[in-house]
C-alpha cells in the first residue's frame, strides 16, 4: 500500500469512530512519507478524539513544519491547547490561522471561546463579530455572542443574540437554548429561566445531531441553576429536590455504559450526590456515595490509562470522598478528619511514589502528638456541599464548625463567589503595568476582601474568640484552594501561626535534625527565558541587593552563590547535595494544576527544577528553603479539585524542615526588605516562624523615617571595598529621604498595606514551644 491507500483507510477509521486504528494507518503513510502534512495534520485529529492533547499538538505542529501557512492545523492546534487550558497559547495559535485565512470564521470563533475562557469577554464579542461578518448565518457565533453578553450582565442583547442563533438554526442549536435560559435567568428570574429551558428540550428533534448530549446538558443547567436557587432560599428544600430529579434525567441521557458519556455521568453524580447530601439520611446517601465509588473504580482501572490520567480522574471525582467526609463530621468527627487526612496523603505520595502507593493510616492520637500546651491546629475541608472547619486541641476530640443544610450551602456559595471574584481581580492585576498595578482593584479593595469578607465567610472571629482561649501557636492545614490565600492575616498578631499540607508532614518533620553548619546556598536572578518580569532592571536592582546584604549575614563557612546564567539545573542539583541549613532562591515558579509534577523553578535559559525532581532530592540537611518572589497557581483558571500539592510540599518531603514562599508576585521593594529582616532576626537566634512574623510586624510599622536609618545601618555592613552595593543603599535612602520630604510624611508606614507583606507564608516544622 502506498502513502494515499493508508491515508484513505486512516480516514474511513476515524469516520467509523476507531481512531486508534486510524492513527496505526495514518503512522504506516508517515514512514512512507514523512513529508506528507496532511497524514500529520489528520494523526493529529484522532489523537484529539482520543483526548490525546498534547500528542495531537506535537502533530499538528509536524504539519505546521511542513506547511507554515496551513490554516487548519493552526486552528486544530488552538482547539487541543484550549483543552489543556492553555489559552493564551490557544489565542496565538488561532490569530497565526486568521493570519492565513482573514475569513476563517471557525478560527474567529474559536478564539472567542478562548478570550471567554479568560474572561476577557468584550475581545471574544469582537471575535464573534469577525465570525459574523465571514459568514452571517453561522449560529454557533451567534450564541456565543449571547454567552459573552450573558457574563457582562447585557442580557437583553443575549437574549436577541440566541434567539438569533435559534432561527438560523431552526430551534435545533441546543447551546443557543442553554444562553437563552440563562438570559431569562438574569432577566425574568428563576422560574422563567427554568420554562426557557424546558420549552428547549421541546423542541430539540431526537433527529438532532448530538441530541442525547444536548438534552443531558439542558437537564444539567436545570439542576445546577434549582440548587443554586434553593441555596438562598430560607426553606431550600423544593428547589433541591427539583434539582435531584433534573439530575436524574440528566443521567438517563448520559448513561454510564456509553463510553461517550462514561466521564460526564460521573460529573452529574457527583453533583447529584452534594444536592443528596442535604436531602438524605446518612444511610441513603451512603449507598448513593457506594455506588458513585464504585463506578469511578470501574474507570480506573482500564488498562489503557496512564499513571498521570489516573491520578487527574480520580482528582476530578474527589468530591465523592469529599462528601464521605462531611457526612462523618457531625455523628463521628474523629473518623470524618482521619479520612480527610488519608486523603491528603494519597495525593501526595501517588505524585511522588506513583499510583500503588497506599499510605499508612494516621490515627487521631497521632495528630494529637503535635500539639503542645497552648497550640491548636485548624484543619479546613472543602466539599462540594460544605466548607468544614475541624479544630483540634490537646487532649480533645476535634469540634466542628459546619453549618447545616440551607446555611452550608450559603456559606459554601459565598466563598466560591469570593474565591471567583479574588482570582479574576489578581488576574486583571498581574495583566497590568507596574505604576498601573498600585490602584488596581484587587490591591486597593484586598483589605476589605479579606477582613471583612472572608474573615466574615470562614467566621473567623467566632473560631478565635470562644474556641481558642488560652492558645497562642496555631498550626494551619488549609484544602483545595484555601492553599492559596493568606489565613494567617485573618487572626490576631497575638497568634504565632504555621502552615502545613497535612498531619502526616508535620509528623515527619518532627524528627528533623537538620545540619548545624550555617551554610548559605543563594541562587540568585537566573538568567531564565521563562519569564519577563515587567520591572526588568529594577528587580534585578533589588534582587542584587537583597542576596548580597543577607550572604554577608552567612560568612562562616562561606556561602555558595550562583547568579544569572550559571543558575543551571545541572549546576543547582550538584550544589543541594552539598550539605547546607539554608537554600535561598531570588527568580520565579510556576505552578501547574493540570500536572502537577511539572510545577518548577524557572532557572538560567529553558532550565527547570520541576516537583518531580525534587521529590528525588536529599534535603534533610536544610531547615530553610527560602523562594523569593515566587508564587502559587493562584491565576490559574483551572480549580483545585483534589489537595493542592505543590513546590512546597515537594521541599519539605524532600527533607527540607521550612519553606518560605509567596501567594502573589510581591512587590520588589517590600520583599527585600521583608526577606532581609527576616534572615537578620535568623541570625539574632529567632526561630523561622517567629523570625518570619517579627519581619512582617517590622515592615507593617516601618515608617520612612525609620527606614532611612534602616539604610544607613545596611551600608556600615557592607565591605568598603564593594562600593557599587554601597552606592545602590546610598541612593536607596536618598530617594526615601525625598519621598518623606515630598509627602511630608517622615511617620508614615508606607509598606502596612497587606499587599506588601501577607503574602508570605512559612511551611513546615512546627516549633516545640510558642
Amino acid at each position: 500500500m502506498d502513502t494515499d491507500d493508508w491515508l484513505k483507510q486512516g480516514q474511513a477509521l476515524f469516520e467509523q469512530g476507531d481512531y486508534e486504528g486510524a492513527i496505526a494507518c495514518y503512522e504506516s503513510a508517515i514512514n512512507i512519507d514523512p513529508k506528507n502534512h496532511e497524514t500529520c495534520f489528520n494523526r493529529g485529529k484522532a489523537l484529539y478524539e482520543l483526548t490525546h492533547y498534547k500528542a495531537a499538538i506535537s502533530s499538528y505542529d509536524r504539519a505546521i513544519q511542513l506547511k507554515s501557512d496551513f490554516y487548519q492545523a493552526w486552528n486544530n492546534k488552538g482547539l487541543a491547547l484550549r483543552k489543556l487550558d492553555r489559552f493564551a497559547e490557544a489565542i496565538a495559535s488561532y490569530n497565526q490561522a486568521i493570519q492565513f485565512k482573514p475569513d476563517g470564521f471557525p478560527a474567529y470563533n474559536n478564539r472567542g471561546l478562548a478570550l471567554n475562557d479568560l474572561d476577557r469577554h468584550e475581545e471574544a464579542i469582537s471575535s464573534y463579530d469577525r465570525a459574523i461578518q465571514s459568514k452571517p448565518d453561522f449560529y454557533v457565533s451567534w450564541s456565543n455572542r449571547g454567552y459573552s453578553l450573558n457574563n457582562l450582565g447585557r442580557f437583553e442583547g443575549a437574549l436577541t443574540n440566541c434567539d438569533k442563533a435559534l432561527r438560523l438554526s431552526q430551534n435545533q442549536w441546543w447551546q443557543a437554548w442553554k444562553n437563552r435560559g440563562l438570559a431569562i435567568l438574569g432577566l425574568q428570574g428563576y422560574k422563567a429561566a427554568l420554562a426557557a429551558l424546558d420549552e428547549g428540550l421541546t423542541a430539540l428533534l431526537p433527529t438532532t445531531p448530538d441530541y442525547q448530549y444536548a438534552c443531558g446538558e439542558l437537564y444539567r443547567i436545570k439542576g445546577q441553576i434549582q440548587y443554586r436557587e434553593g441555596s438562598k432560599q430560607p426553606i431550600p428544600f423544593p428547589d433541591w429536590d427539583g434539582a435531584r430529579k433534573s439530575y436524574l434525567k440528566t443521567l438517563e441521557f448520559w448513561t454510564f455504559e456509553n463510553p461517550q458519556f462514561t466521564q460526564l455521568h460521573l460529573e452529574v453524580l457527583q453533583e447529584l450526590t452534594t444536592v443528596c447530601t442535604y436531602l438524605f439520611s446518612t444511610p441513603e446517601l451512603n449507598v448513593l456515595l457506594e455506588e458513585a465509588t464504585a463506578k469511578l473504580q470501574r474507570v480506573l482501572q482500564n488498562p489503557e490509562l496512564t499513571l498521570g490520567q489516573k491520578i487527574t480522574l480520580e482528582a476530578k471525582f474527589s468530591g465523592f470522598n469529599q462528601l464521605q467526609v462531611i457526612n462523618l463530621a457531625q455523628q463521628n468527627p474523629t473518623q470524618a478528619l482521619e479520612l480527610a487526612e488519608a486523603r491528603k496523603n494519597r495525593c501526595l505520595g501517588r505524585l511522588r511514589d506513583g499510583w500503588s502507593h497506599q499510605p499508612s493510616e494516621l490515627t487521631y492520637a497521632q495528630i494529637q502528638t503535635l500539639l503542645t500546651s497552648g497550640t491548636a491546629i485548624i484543619y479546613w475541608h472543602l466539599s462540594p456541599a460544605a466548607l468544614t472547619t475541624f479544630i483540634l486541641t490537646p487532649g480533645q476530640s476535634p469540634q466542628v464548625f459546619q453549618p447545616k443544610s440551607s446555611a452550608s450551602a450559603k456559606q459554601l456559595q459565598e466563598f466560591e463567589d469570593w474565591m471567583k471574584q479574588w482570582k479574576q481581580t489578581y488576574q486583571q492585576h498581574r495583566d497590568l503595568d507596574s505604576e498601573a498595578m498600585q490602584s488596581s482593584p484587587w490591591r486597593q479593595n484586598m483589605e476589605f476582601m479579606l477582613y471583612n469578607r472572608l474573615r466574615k465567610i470562614l467566621d473567623i472571629n467566632n473560631l478565635w474568640q470562644n474556641h481558642l482561649k488560652n492558645i497562642d501557636q496555631l498550626i494551619f492545614i488549609p484544602h483545595r484552594k484555601l492553599h492559596l490565600l493568606p489565613l494567617h492575616t485573618l487572626f490576631p498578631s497575638r497568634f504565632t501561626i504555621t502552615y502545613l499540607p497535612s498531619a502526616q508532614l508535620g509528623l515527619d518533620l518532627q524528627h528533623h535534625t537538620p545540619s548545624s553548619t550555617q551554610k548559605l546556598l543563594s541562587i540568585e536572578d537566573p538568567a531564565t527565558q521563562n519569564f519577563k518580569p515587567k520591572t526588568g532592571s529594577k528587580r534585578m536592582l533589588y534582587a542584587e541587593l537583597e542576596s548580597t546584604i543577607i550572604t554577608t549575614l552567612y560568612q562562616n563557612p562561606s556561602p555558595t552563590r550562583i547568579k544569572g546564567t550559571q543558575a543551571t539545573q545541572f549546576n543547582i542539583t550538584e550544589a543541594l547535595k552539598n550539605a547546607a541549613n539554608c537554600f535561598y532562591f531570588t527568580g520565579h515558579s510556576y505552578h501547574n494544576l493540570d500536572e502537577p509534577l511539572n510545577s518548577a523553578l524557572a532557572l538560567s535559559g529553558q532550565d527547570i527544577l520541576t516537583l518531580k525532581e525534587i521529590f528525588a532530592l536529599d534535603l534533610h540537611p536544610y531547615n530553610l528553603v527560602c523562594l523569593s518572589a515566587c508564587e502559587t497557581g493562584i491565576t490559574s483558571t483551572q480549580d483545585i479539585l483534589d489537595e493542592y500539592i505543590g513546590l512546597v510540599s515537594g521541599f519539605l518531603s524532600a527533607g527540607a524542615a521550612h519553606v518560605i514562599s509567596t501567594l502573589w508576585t510581591v512587590d520588589e521593594i517590600s520583599s527585600s526588605l521583608l526577606m532581609i529582616q527576616f534572615h537578620q532576626f535568623l541570625k539574632d537566634s529567632f526561630p523561622p516562624v517567629k523570625a518570619l512574623s517579627e519581619a512582617q510586624q517590622w515592615l507593617r510599622n516601618l515608617t520612612y523615617e525609620a527606614l532611612i536609618d534602616w539604610y544607613q545601618k545596611q551600608a556600615d555592613k557592607i565591605d568598603p571595598g564593594n562600593r557599587s552595593i554601597i552606592d545602590i543603599i546610598t541612593t536607596l535612602a536618598k530617594l526615601t529621604q525625598r519621598k518623606a520630604e515630598d509627602e511630608r510624611k517622615f511617620n508614615h508606614s508606607p509598606y502596612a498595606h497587606p499587599f506588601y507583606w501577607a503574602g508570605f507564608t512559612i511551611t513546615g516544622k512546627v516549633p516545640n514551644e510558642p
